[in-house]
């Protein structure tokens, strides 16, 4: 008796790669919640640390962008070769 496999365990072939839609999906929930914090706390850091809010808003802002858009490139490249972006071992 086999399994009939969802639409996305067949587009990122989850099975074959030791994974699931559930560990996928909550690792990018995790993922977002983390990115979340860290833009919402580091500028309160930074002005703790003695930066002016506003200024270490400013560079916060920019340095993530510099790490943001390398991230929207892997998820692109995650859906393009159908391939799980937090593929996990057993």
């Amino acid at each position: 008796m086999t399994e009939e496999k969802g639409f996305l365990d067949r587009l990122f072939k989850l099975q074959e790669n030791g994974t699931t839609v559930k560990i996928e999906f909550l690792a990018g929930i995790t993922t977002f919640m983390t990115m979340a914090y860290i833009l919402a706390v580091n500028p309160i850091i930074l002005s703790a640390a003695g930066m002016a809010l506003k200024s270490a808003s400013r560079i916060f802002v920019r340095d993530k962008m510099i790490k943001i858009i390398p991230s929207t490139k892997t998820a692109d490249k995650a859906v393009s070769h159908e391939y799980p972006i937090c593929k996990t071992t057993v």
